[in-house]
């Protein structure tokens, strides 16, 4: 152990957000090591856009923003029997023939197994939606080769699917060698705002605060209603 904690970037990672370090133990994510942990914490940007990547995708290690995580295909994982309809058997009738499980294992993609708990969010009471069976879920990139050939599930809730948050966690951004951690900011001034350049769910971090109340100017809380706040345009 005083080995491994003499370890600069996983001392970094404990240090900062020993919570990853839990949900990776937790949830049985094993398709990455800490050296790509680390060199994904050291990242900003998102994966699949060029927002900043507030989140982290555990299957695989991936950075993603909440609008990627919650509409895109790719990060919506497959159940063990979903994932298996896409490893059709050997057609025959022996005894000895291979499933479609046996081939999915044999295949043996990214996978994690989910936590019973609440997850997302919902129009009922309770915090969220229960999940009360842990379930392994495989990430639907490696096991399905044309996304968008295979076609949206039919039904998909987005914000309110609790498969889209089994295996997402909050994650800073580490920086100066892993001295130190930017877990981003929002923006007041864009707090009751929803299009897409200027949404209250996106994430900055100190650099990309700064140049977005430069474009937008400084917030300020409006004179008429004591609480809320704006960007006020530079004269």
């Amino acid at each position: 152990m005083e080995l491994v904690d003499s370890l600069p970037q996983y001392a970094a990672i404990l240090k900062h957000c020993p919570d990853i370090i839990r949900a990776i133990l937790s949830i049985q994510a094993d398709a990455f090591d800490c050296r790509v942990l680390y060199a994904t914490l050291t990242t900003t940007r998102c994966s699949s856009c060029e927002r900043f990547g507030d989140h982290l995708y555990l299957i695989d290690c991936r950075r993603v923003c909440y609008f990627c995580f919650t509409r895109r295909l790719e990060y919506l994982p497959l159940t063990i029997g979903r994932a298996s309809s896409f490893f059709p058997p050997d057609g025959t009738r022996q005894p000895s023939a291979i499933t479609s499980r046996q081939r999915l294992r044999a295949a043996n993609p990214p996978s994690v197994m989910n936590l019973p708990g609440r997850y997302c969010t919902a129009l009922a009471s309770g915090g969220g939606n229960l999940v009360r069976k842990r379930r392994q879920l495989f990430d639907r990139r490696a096991v399905i080769q044309d996304l968008e050939g295979s076609g949206l599930p039919k039904v998909d809730r987005t914000t309110r699917e609790p498969l889209r948050f089994m295996a997402i966690i909050t994650a800073p951004y580490l920086f100066d060698a892993g001295r130190q951690a930017d877990w981003g900011y929002f923006c007041l001034g864009c707090k009751d705002e929803k299009e897409e350049t200027r949404h209250f769910r996106i994430k900055y971090t100190r650099e990309g605060i700064s140049e977005h109340i430069a474009r937008y100017g400084p917030v300020k809380e409006t004179p008429r209603i004591p609480g809320r706040f704006m960007h006020v345009t530079p004269v």
